[in-house]
């Protein structure tokens, strides 16, 4: 079982040629031979070649072209104009201005794409999580079992609240690559939905996250040196629900 929970966080990276030769080989060898992680490596075959079917590609709408070449005329007109009005003995201070500006803004998009990146990983860790036999490492509804799991496999104790009067029962736990980093991967339901919900601690995790990846909601805060975010399709205002219990309840 131990194996088994390290090679599964390999399985992807063996499908995507990203291992080491020697690595790759030992992976290899082990779903061969273990039912159980083969299941799991046929899944992410079908779930990679479905997500390369034409019906799932975004053509970009005709108008898009047109609409990018008219900002970049405007913009070199306005570069020219601008050019032309400023006296020179201002060219040297708005040169500085564009600097600061241009800096401010290339730390606002590194922010952004960092959010996006994070998120889709999170959307992308949602799917697998959804495949046979993938969603829980330890099924249990009780919270004196899945906390105490965790016990020797992280460095940390993730919280478990019990939020199932209020109708998010708890489901289980799995151990999860988040980041590159070992993250608790704690999962709740409601209805016929599924959030997960990883935790780490916060030093040195990565921050937040886009509040919609790949048509999943996630949400992102921090309490007591961890850093959450949780992961569902439900909607915006149940997870939000969930969120909210779960930051009171949290021990």
């Amino acid at each position: 079982m131990k194996e088994c929970t390290e090679i599964r966080d390999h399985i992807g990276a063996l499908r995507d040629g990203e291992l080491a030769p020697a690595r790759a080989e030992t992976v290899t060898r082990h779903v061969a031979s273990c039912p159980d992680c083969a299941r799991r490596a046929a899944a992410l075959d079908a779930l990679g070649r479905r997500l390369k079917e034409p019906s799932l590609a975004f053509a970009p709408p005709p108008e898009l072209v047109p609409r990018i070449r008219t900002a970049i005329d405007y913009e070199t007109r306005e570069r020219e104009r601008r050019r032309r009005v400023f006296p020179v003995a201002w060219l040297g201070l708005a040169a500085a201005a564009g600097i600061l500006v241009g800096t401010a803004a290339m730390f606002r998009r590194g922010r952004v794409v960092r959010a996006q990146a994070l998120a889709a990983e999170l959307a992308s860790d949602q799917v697998r999580s959804l495949l046979p036999g993938r969603l829980v490492d330890v099924p249990s509804s009780d919270r004196h079992n899945v906390k105490p799991w965790f016990a020797g496999k992280l460095p940390f104790s993730p919280p478990v609240p019990d939020l199932s009067a209020e109708g998010f029962p708890l489901a289980g736990g799995r151990i999860e690559i988040l980041a590159g980093r070992q993250a608790a991967a704690l999962v709740y339901s409601r209805r016929r939905h599924v959030i997960n919900v990883y935790v780490l601690p916060a030093e040195g995790a990565p921050g937040d996250a886009s509040a919609l990846a790949n048509g999943f909601h996630i949400r992102h805060w921090s309490n007591a040196g961890m850093e959450f975010w949780a992961v569902s399709e439900l909607e915006s205002k149940e997870l939000d629900q969930f969120v909210g219990l779960f930051q009171a309840r949290a021990k």
